[in-house]
């Protein structure tokens, strides 16, 4: 402030129905691509994360929690939380996780694969994208998808991630 090195952002709300899971944060999208050799991204992972409680981040470790999306932009499985807790429901809400269709599914993916291709030298990246009345917005690129390497338990075959990834970096 003394410098006078101000930033302004522009406040970013929830879309509407992703606002009824938890108000208090904006819920965003942790969307993994890695950039192929050939140049293609393939898109390893959709997280959903919610904020919980009285938190106003949606931050896994910081009281947050997340599920996981499928390709069709569907969430496939109950939440957890940073404690262990599977949750089917959002505890504040009473929202369903599993069913739920994230709103402009399929522009995410297309704005994802097009920032993902523009710097070459980073080729994995954890995209944050919040979903808008208006469409999704991408908040920030991560070079390391953090918390968000699932646990195996959330998952029918029982495995993390390690393959997914593996066979997508050959």
């Amino acid at each position: 402030m003394n410098n006078k090195q101000y930033l302004v952002e522009e406040y970013v709300y929830n879309h509407k129905d992703i606002n009824e899971f938890y108000d208090n944060s904006l819920n965003t999208l942790r969307v993994i691509s890695f950039l192929k050799s050939d140049g293609t991204v393939e898109i390893l992972r959709i997280v959903f994360k919610t904020g919980c409680g009285s938190g106003v981040v949606d931050n896994f470790v910081q009281g947050g929690m997340y599920t996981l999306v499928d390709f069709t932009g569907v969430v496939y499985i109950d939440a957890i939380d940073e404690n262990g807790n599977i949750l089917s429901h959002h505890p504040n809400s009473n929202k369903q996780f599993v069913g739920f269709k994230i709103p402009y599914f399929n522009e995410v993916i297309d704005m994802v694969k097009e920032a993902a291709a523009v710097i070459k030298e980073v080729r994995f990246v954890g995209w944050d994208v919040a979903i808008t009345d208006n469409g999704p917005l991408i908040i920030e690129g991560n070079p390391s998808s953090g918390a968000f390497q699932p646990k195996y338990t959330m998952n029918k075959e029982k495995k993390g991630d390690y393959p997914l990834y593996k066979e997508a970096m050959k």
